[in-house]
Order: structure tokens, then sequence, then C-alpha cells
């Protein structure tokens, strides 16, 4: 039987995880802070009774798209899925910059 290892935080890591959500910082930026993985987090945001943050605002998809980075990109860089990229990006009225391939721009 393979068992699940406990997501412990000392008292000191969820001082900083409070405080660092009340910043805005969302999971993955206070992982990172924190040295510890996102999912663990996830799992003592909940039961602090913390809502998500969003993990980026429209303005920097926005900022993203008109830098001409595709949907895969702009992903790596605001640390969500293609697939949250590319429904924010519809939600928002813009078009898929396709002219980006392979990290290569084609005139």
């Amino acid at each position: 039987m393979v068992e699940r290892r406990k997501l412990l935080f000392t008292d000191k890591q969820l001082t900083e995880l409070t405080v660092l959500y009340e910043k805005g910082l969302n999971d993955p930026e206070i992982a990172k802070e924190l040295g510890v993985k996102r999912e663990a987090v996830k799992y003592r945001r909940k039961k602090l009774g913390l809502l998500r943050s969003r993990l980026f605002t429209d303005q920097q998809l926005i900022d993203l798209h008109g830098e001409g980075l595709n949907d895969r990109e702009m992903a790596e860089k605001l640390g969500a899925s293609e697939g949250v990229v590319f429904y924010h990006r519809k939600r928002l009225g813009l078009e898929a910059n396709r002219h980006r391939t392979l990290g290569r721009t084609f005139t």
C-alpha cells in the first residue's frame, strides 16, 4: 500500500503562507517562497479556508499576447496550463498568435 506523505507546515510557514496570500500571491508563487510543492500550498490553503487566487490578471495575458507569444509560451510565463490560457484568451476576444512556432517568429 502506498502511503501519502503528510503535508506538514511549521507554524512559521503557516503564518507566512497567510501573509503571502494576503499580499495577492498565487499558489505557485507561495510555494516558491516557502520552498514547498504547489500541491502542499493548495492543500493547506484549503484547510485554512482561503480561496484560490487567480494565476494571472487579464492585463498580464493581454500584455503577453501583445508581445506575440502563443498559448504555450504565455502558459509557461504565467505558470498556468495551455487550456487555461486558451480559455481566457478566447474570453477576452484575442486571436491566437499562430505565427510563432518552435520559438521562431515568421514574417
